[in-house]
């Protein structure tokens, strides 16, 4: 298929269903995240420079306007450099596909791939000492249903350093028992469909 700069919108169709969900299978959650930064680019576009989307082009990815955009966010929006950056992850991923579609594009595409990434303040992780851990578990009531619920949740937590959203995320089949029928371990859906076992 023959693209000109005005097909953006055929190329941003190719770019999601061909792809990013096609050749690349990208998680859901992926694919909503670069929906929703495509969908607030076209807004930025729209109220900053009067670019109804059915007249963006390829010359709208420019790194002035990639750079315009990620300042909009910030002082717009209001955003951290976190997401700043994802927003950024996803317009760099529809560039390196651009670069394999419009080749002749290729020089203006780098310029715009060479925008750097924000530094992120790394957050200080909090913990729990033993003793905290121990109060937490015993204020369980393990008399009721909901008590050894919790302390079960508690206690995977600890012993296995599972995120909550893995926790939650957890299936009866996803306990692997030995030979004996005793819990083995447990086999985690992790961020990006990774897939890990830990043992019990």
């Amino acid at each position: 298929m023959n693209y000109s700069k005005n097909n953006f919108q055929a190329l941003i169709q190719k770019f999601f269903l061909q792809w990013l969900m096609a050749q690349r299978n990208v998680s859901a959650e992926t694919v909503k995240s670069y929906r929703d930064t495509f969908r607030i680019f076209m807004k930025y576009l729209e109220k900053c420079h009067k670019v109804k989307p059915s007249a963006i082009t390829i010359d709208h990815l420019d790194a002035k306007y990639i750079l315009e955009f990620l300042s909009y966010l910030e002082k717009e929006r209001g955003n951290q450099s976190k997401t700043i950056n994802a927003r950024l992850s996803a317009i760099s991923s529809f560039l390196k596909f651009l670069s394999f579609e419009l080749p002749e594009y290729s020089g203006m595409l780098s310029r715009s791939l060479m925008i750097p990434y924000r530094k992120e303040e790394k957050r200080q992780m909090d913990f729990l000492t033993k003793d905290e851990y121990h109060a937490l578990c015993n204020a369980c009531d393990m008399s009721s249903e909901l008590g050894c619920r919790d302390r079960l949740m508690l206690l995977l937590l600890y012993n296995t350093g599972v995120r909550v959203s893995e926790l939650v995320g957890l299936k009866f089949h996803d306990i692997i028992t030995d030979a004996s029928g005793l819990p083995s371990y447990i086999r985690i859906q992790g961020k990006g469909r990774k897939e890990r076992n830990v043992p019990l």
